[in-house]
């Protein structure tokens, strides 16, 4: 007789557990590096019932279900970071990519993704971004920004959604020249809600050395 295998599943509320917001991607991979005596097996979100399910096979320790609890309670969107290094030559390129959908309740900025580029030559960049977006509400707005190296910003977005609902997903993108000194940059995807919650997923930032 085959063994049947037995899956444990963690629920934790997005409103409640989840304060900075929530990266799938993020958290998925924090969970797997952590190193459970059982055997992770992934993460998934339900948005419309406020759930995120974490699923191990079999059950885990006492001591286990708090280092869970903990890895939760200090889940931060914005400590996922993405590396790049630009070369010295025209047309080098960096980017960074976050897929999975994210939100906030906060009505202050929470990074979604970050480019960290090191070694940067000095010259003409063009930094370029894409996000789709959703709000929970019609009636405030959902706000986004592009900020690079945490005081300049690129771009400020705020918008009404027409239809509200975490499947009304709205394109943004655009880009911009900047003339960028020799060392170390951050370029951020921020994001947050005048109100309710907002929904982001499908982030992307780039930057291409154009002279």
């Amino acid at each position: 007789m085959e063994e049947r295998i037995k899956m444990a599943i963690y629920t934790y509320f997005i409103s409640t557990d989840f304060s900075l917001g929530i990266d799938l991607n993020c958290l998925n991979d924090t969970i797997k590096n952590y190193g459970f005596s059982n055997n992770f097996d992934g993460v998934t979100a339900i948005y419309d019932d406020d759930e995120v399910n974490i699923e191990f096979v079999g059950s885990l320790s006492p001591s286990d279900e708090d280092d869970l609890d903990v890895i939760v309670s200090n889940h931060d969107p914005g400590n996922c970071v993405e590396e790049s290094d630009v070369g010295n030559v025209i047309g080098a390129a960096g980017y960074a990519v976050s897929e999975a959908q994210s939100s906030t309740n906060s009505t202050t900025p929470i990074r979604k993704l970050r480019l960290a580029i090191t070694e940067l030559p000095i010259g003409t960049y063009r930094i370029g971004w894409y996000y789709e977006w959703a709000s929970s509400s019609g009636s405030s707005d959902f706000r986004a920004r592009i900020q690079l190296n945490d005081t300049d910003d690129l771009m400020y977005h705020s918008q009404e959604a027409k239809d509200s609902g975490t499947d009304q997903n709205i394109p943004v993108c655009g880009y911009a020249y900047k003339d960028l000194t020799e060392g170390s940059h951050n370029i951020d995807l921020d994001f947050w809600h005048e109100r309710y919650t907002a929904y982001i997923q499908s982030a992307r930032l780039e930057i291409w050395r154009v002279n």
